[in-house]
């Protein structure tokens, strides 16, 4: 599907090979890969050739503000691999709820908070109690994965995100890392236009989402040997310049009264570029210079990769989360989220996605050890077509899953 001529290639030292390109994308000024990206009619007249959903989608982009990122990788395995890099009505300043997708650095940069405790005989194992500040939009006590009877440590609580996506368990790493650290880090490495300012509670206001918890590491026998203190960030995170922040023409409240069209300012930002571009790094860390990765030991590096690419059955913690989950319920390429549908066996797909108020988005590694190729695919989507948020009629099943799953299934 996405086969066209004269893009740019990438090294693994980072140097890019570009060659000239007649026409640049306006909305490539703010590309942080430093790759040559072009919206083209080949690439269109590809996705029209598909079906009557797909055809809808690309022919109303900025309907559905669709953004599509593809990434092709030639011998991912080897140490010098190569990557060319490709793009579909890509808007880097036009804003979406990233929604579950910030469950992915938040993660990651959970199991770095970890690795600078190891030397104190901290690891992802150790059970844990957090202690909150007191106010009413968390609980001034957690001991246990919220939600279950499972004792709470930061393994648990990564699979209980990734895996399955459970909101209480990204609320838990979200305290564990702090507002400080989190966009501390997502600066320093680069992604200036990313803020994680917030938890998926909305009886949590400004001030409550500055602190951090205070956290009691215990040893096998219950006995506490490590704290962790609670922290207030004093940053002014900003908001980066985004357009079209008030999104959809009403908003449903909780008890069912309409408002004005949501303003999302001030909420967690995630843009497409910056996902896709810290999914392909994880897994092709040389692409970009040593302070702009995540800064993994090797235990939390594969426990990461683990939990992007487990199924529910396969964490251990299925029985004691909040609710069960069927296996494709993080699976929107290849199963459309339907749990009769399973990815292809000759790939391995590490995946994150995020649903909300209409928008649909994943951002996914696609190795294919046999052929020696991999992708990296990155989607959003948004169908909402009454325009009204949080009223729970959307068109993800009839548009938004269907488009996905399609999509991921034409890579070349």
């Amino acid at each position: 599907m996405f086969i066209i001529s004269g893009l740019a290639s990438f090294t693994a030292c980072g140097q890019s090979n570009s060659p000239k390109v007649e026409q640049a994308s306006d909305d490539l000024k703010d590309n942080i890969l430093d790759y040559a990206q072009t919206d083209t009619m080949t690439l269109k007249s590809r996705l029209l050739k598909g079906s009557e959903v797909m055809r809808r989608v690309v022919s109303n982009p900025d309907v559905f503000k669709l953004q599509i990122i593809l990434t092709q990788i030639d011998n991912p395995l080897s140490a010098a691999p190569t990557l060319k890099h490709y793009s579909f009505h890509l808007r880097p300043e036009e804003y979406f709820n990233p929604a579950s997708t910030v469950k992915l650095p938040s993660a990651a940069l959970a199991l770095e908070k970890l690795d600078q405790l190891r030397p104190n005989g901290v690891t992802e194992e150790t059970p844990m109690l957090m202690e909150g500040n007191g106010t009413s939009c968390r609980p001034s006590r957690r001991e246990l994965l919220p939600g279950s009877k499972e004792v709470l440590n930061l393994r648990n609580l990564i699979l209980a995100a990734l895996v399955v996506s459970e909101d209480e368990a990204y609320n838990a790493l979200f305290e564990f890392n702090g507002r400080g650290f989190l966009n501390h880090r997502l600066n320093a490495m680069g992604y200036a236009h990313s803020r994680i300012l917030q938890k998926f509670q909305p009886s949590c206001g400004q001030e409550q989402n500055l602190w951090s918890s205070e956290v009691h590491f215990q040893d096998k026998n219950g006995k506490e040997f490590y704290v962790l203190n609670r922290q207030q960030d004093s940053v002014n995170w900003g908001w980066p310049e985004m357009q079209h922040t008030k999104v959809g023409t009403a908003w449903r409240g909780a008890s069912g009264e309409t408002g004005p069209a949501r303003e999302f300012r001030g909420s967690n930002v995630l843009p497409l570029l910056e996902l896709h571009r810290m999914m392909t790094v994880l897994f092709h860390p040389t692409i970009v210079p040593k302070d702009q990765r995540f800064l993994l030991a090797p235990v939390s590096d594969s426990l990461l990769k683990a939990a992007l690419r487990m199924k529910p059955s396969q964490t251990g913690i299925q029985k004691y989360l909040s609710k069960p989950y069927h296996e494709a319920i993080t699976c929107y390429f290849f199963c459309g989220q339907n749990p009769a549908l399973r990815e292809p066996d000759s790939l391995e797909v590490y995946n994150i996605v995020g649903q909300a108020y209409g928008f649909l988005t994943e951002s996914a590694y696609i190795l294919d050890k046999k052929d020696q190729k991999a992708w990296v695919l990155s989607a959003t989507i948004y169908v909402n077509q009454d325009g009204i948020l949080n009223d729970g009629v959307y068109e993800y099943a009839k548009i938004g899953f269907p488009f996905l799953k399609e999509l991921s299934q034409s890579l070349p």
